[in-house]
């Protein structure tokens, strides 16, 4: 059961990122520089920081989520 929830989400996730690809909406200056936040945080040992990062990079795909089901919500129909 637990699997199953992991796979669903895994879905959505990797459909949000293909949708955000293709219609071009994807920040990519943005993800770079999210990236380089959790990787200085991990250089400076900074596991605050490092949280904090990695929680801002992670929940970006909840708004992002959100605009795509109601532009495509074809994709998103169980």
């Amino acid at each position: 059961r637990i699997w199953q929830m992991i796979v669903q989400m895994s879905q959505n996730y990797n459909r949000v990122r293909m949708l955000n690809l293709l219609d071009g909406s994807y920040e990519m200056e943005r993800l770079f520089q999210q990236h380089r936040e959790i990787i200085d945080a991990i250089a400076a040992h900074d596991w605050q920081l490092g949280a904090v990062a990695m929680d801002r990079h992670v929940h970006k795909v909840i708004p992002d989520l959100e605009n795509l089901q109601v532009r495509y919500p074809e994709y998103f129909t169980a």
